[in-house]
């Protein structure tokens, strides 16, 4: 897994349960861009972990447009795909 993913993932567990976890949201997407300014300024390569294909489909697809439903029917990857809507801008 690239550190991009890494980062990525362990915000979006933290994301995806704002209901347990209401007073670090805004803490978590800080971090998340912070990591990701770091990460991309010492050589990670976005395009490189957008492009991987790592669920059978890219990353890109995965967190941009593919939907994920949990039981109550609400989209559980909303909260990561509009945080990193707002960093790529």
């Amino acid at each position: 897994m690239f550190p991009i993913g890494t980062a990525v993932n362990y915000a979006e567990m933290i994301l995806e349960r704002g209901g347990a976890y209401p007073d670090i949201q805004e803490i978590t997407k800080k971090r998340l861009f912070e990591s990701l300014d770091l990460l991309i300024k010492y050589g990670a390569d976005m395009e490189e972990w957008l492009d991987q294909n790592f669920w059978g489909v890219s990353n890109k697809v995965h967190y941009f447009e593919e939907k994920m439903y949990g039981t109550d029917n609400i989209d559980i990857r909303e909260p990561i795909r509009i945080v990193l809507k707002e960093y790529f801008g």
